[in-house]
């Protein structure tokens, strides 16, 4: 699995490639998936309960997240919320 650095630190949600360990890293030993807080809702939540209990839930998941337009664009502000998929 890639590992990404997600930095939410500043106005701006940033999403580089892992490269280094330092003191302030967190390791979420679950897929998280960035979507723009707007388009949290009920449905959304009940779609990716549904798709992580498939057999190859990341590809779904991600296909449905882009499909949908849900990723928040780069240089978006920051107000983006992380799911777990469980």
């Amino acid at each position: 699995m890639r590992m990404q650095v997600v930095d939410r630190s500043g106005e701006v949600l940033r999403i580089e490639p892992f490269s280094v360990e330092t003191a302030a890293t967190v390791f979420e030993p679950r897929p998280v998936a960035v979507v723009a807080a707007t388009a949290v809702t009920d449905f959304l939540l009940d779609d990716m309960e549904m798709l992580a209990h498939r057999t190859d839930a990341l590809p779904e998941i991600n296909r449905y997240l882009a499909s949908a337009g849900l990723y928040p664009l780069p240089g978006e502000l920051s107000s983006a919320v992380t799911l777990l998929v469980l």
